[in-house]
């Protein structure tokens, strides 16, 4: 990878904010500088404590665009911070800390967006910040609009956001949207009605009578899709195909970093 600042590019990202919760101060020191070498612009604000990261998010759920946390504090758990800001705000991107990987399959219960192991070093986050930049409509301002599948339904319009769906599902001419909070919304059709709307998204077509939301699974079996509370099937059919746009999407986020 060719070492450059990211923001030399044409399209450049608007100042993050970010914030680096962690109790080790020297830690979070190295962080910062390798932060500041890649995004000079950005507004970072360090805390030692975790429940003063709560206090913030609690108090204003939109101020912080990524959040670096360490998981084990001296009070409350590292996981159990993230739950209580997920509940504010479904869309911050978390990045754990840790020097053990037993809260590997907990982080992304909570939808993480990546797992470190320290010691840090520049080339983790700077792989992080290229991810980021690539993906930058997702953390910057310019696009705070969410794709969103629109449909009528028993003289209702309904607009979902793609963030709030784990999967779609379809029976007997029904479509079934499973949604993050444990609902279903259904509406009268196939899924084909809506691939123009899924189409370059996070969605993969795995089966029939699937599609399922890549940014909800928690990992692949042979069979289908590991998700919260279910395996989503994947057929002979798209299985290929699945794979392969999986393990791109894996490539792409880079999922776990050592």
């Amino acid at each position: 990878m060719q070492k450059r600042n990211i923001l030399e590019r044409e399209n450049l990202m608007k100042p993050i904010t970010i914030a680096i919760c962690d109790g080790n101060s020297r830690d979070a020191g190295v962080l910062e500088e390798y932060v500041r070498k890649l995004l000079p612009d950005a507004e970072i604000t360090k805390l030692t404590k975790s429940h003063q990261l709560l206090n913030r998010m609690t108090e204003n759920p939109n101020q912080f665009q990524l959040i670096f946390m360490e998981i084990e504090f001296e009070e409350e758990n590292g996981i159990w911070v993230a739950q209580e800001i997920r509940k504010v705000n479904k869309k911050v991107g978390i990045i754990f800390m840790t020097k053990s990987e037993k809260y590997y399959r907990q982080a992304f219960e909570v939808f993480a967006l990546q797992y470190l192991l320290k010691p840090l070093t520049y080339e983790k986050i700077e792989k992080i910040f290229y991810f980021l930049d690539s993906n930058v409509q997702r953390y910057s301002d310019r696009s705070m609009e969410e794709r969103s599948v629109c449909f009528r339904y028993r003289s209702r319009f309904y607009t979902i956001r793609h963030s709030e769906i784990q999967y779609i599902s379809s029976s007997l001419h029904t479509v079934n949207f499973h949604m993050e909070d444990g609902g279903i919304i259904h509406c009268r059709g196939k899924l084909c009605d809506f691939e123009d709307q899924l189409k370059g998204s996070s969605f993969l077509r795995c089966h029939q009578s699937f599609f399922v939301n890549m940014n909800k699974t928690m990992g692949m079996k042979a069979d289908g899709f590991i998700m919260r509370d279910i395996v989503v099937p994947v057929s002979r059919t798209y299985m290929k195909e699945a794979q392969k746009q999986y393990r791109n999407y894996l490539n792409e986020k880079e999922l776990f970093t050592k």
